[in-house]
């Protein structure tokens, strides 16, 4: 009799619920908080990628009329390089656009190659924050925007160069290297000129060649590509069109490819012994070429000349070409080329 009672109890409050406030039980905060931890697994204050809309942009009018702000973004490190610049990158756009103080940790894989400026212990300072994915690795999301209130850390891989188009100097000047890093590659390409120039009259100029193969090989089943042979003589071709006296530095996880199947006259190759200094030697070339992958794609963006991409990074219908747009990817002064 007593169980009946209580039943009855909780029938008519759901119903007032329902009528007055236009939600069903399982729509209150508890049991929505129950449902997601059940059935998504989802750490404390995280945010499912197919809640995160509603989530976010009831708090628009408040991020954008706020003029200072003690809250703090950060970003989850997950890949290797060029996936963690892309992190970094976006995560200074993403903070500037929420208003929201950009940090990462000192432990963050970055600091020891970057001068990277971003850096504070939060944990000791700050407990919590609310965890929230990207939507797709390669798409714009507009969620992103407008981020709930309060601390945020954001996990993904965020290859959408719009997220930071918005403080794309502040992006350069926090990816220069130290001066030690700097100077190995800029020796090298001194000792690359003189030699050159000794047997021409003119300037040389210098086009990076990033040849991307390795793990993409063995990632073909998900969706990655690898840039034919064929699209790579194409670029260097156009390259040899649009320029007098071009020299070719390659630099390549699969050098022994590389230098099998690029070979002339006219085309050099980086040391292969520090991915940072081959990254540099990359950005400080007068024009790139690149491949795939995002290491390629970074040496591109912080180089200051020309850039010539291939246009099919992913296998169609995979599960990575679903998630990814090539508008919000390459920028758009980039030169597409197929094979």
């Amino acid at each position: 009799m007593v169980r009946g009672f209580i039943v009855g109890v909780l029938i008519i409050l759901s119903t007032v619920y329902v009528v007055f406030l236009g939600q069903s039980l399982t729509d209150m905060p508890f049991f929505t908080d129950y449902k997601k931890a059940k059935t998504l697994h989802l750490k404390q204050g995280e945010i499912p990628r197919s809640k995160m809309k509603q989530k976010t942009l009831k708090n628009c009018n408040r991020v954008f009329n706020s003029s200072t702000s003690n809250e703090w973004l950060t970003v989850e490190f997950k890949g290797r390089l060029g996936n963690n610049l892309f992190q970094y990158a976006s995560l200074l756009g993403i903070a500037k656009r929420n208003n929201k103080n950009p940090y990462v940790s000192p432990t963050s894989p970055l600091i020891e190659n970057f001068k990277i400026s971003k850096v504070k212990d939060m944990v000791s300072n700050d407990q919590g924050g609310q965890l929230i994915d990207e939507m797709n690795y390669g798409k714009y999301d507009k969620n992103l925007d407008c981020l709930p209130e309060g601390n945020v850390t954001l996990r993904g891989f965020f290859q959408v160069y719009k997220y930071f188009e918005n403080v794309k100097d502040l992006v350069k000047s926090e990816f220069s290297v130290p001066d030690l890093i700097k100077n190995k590659s800029r020796n090298f390409l001194r000792e690359l000129f003189k030699r050159e120039n000794k047997t021409s009259n003119q300037y040389v100029m210098l086009i990076a060649v990033h040849v991307r193969r390795g793990d993409k090989l063995r990632a073909e089943t998900v969706g990655d590509t690898v840039a034919p042979l064929s699209y790579l003589q194409k670029a260097m071709s156009l390259m040899r069109q649009r320029h007098k006296n071009v020299r070719f530095l390659v630099a390549s996880d699969d050098l022994p490819w590389s230098r099998k199947n690029l070979k002339a006259d006219d085309v050099f190759f980086a040391p292969g012994k520090s991915v940072v200094v081959d990254f540099t030697i990359l950005t400080l070339c007068d024009h790139i070429i690149m491949s795939v992958g995002s290491f390629g794609w970074w040496a591109s963006y912080l180089n200051r000349g020309e850039v010539i991409y291939y246009k099919y990074p992913t296998s169609p219908g995979s599960r990575k070409d679903k998630e990814f747009d090539p508008k919000d990817h390459f920028p758009r002064h980039w030169t597409g080329l197929g094979a």
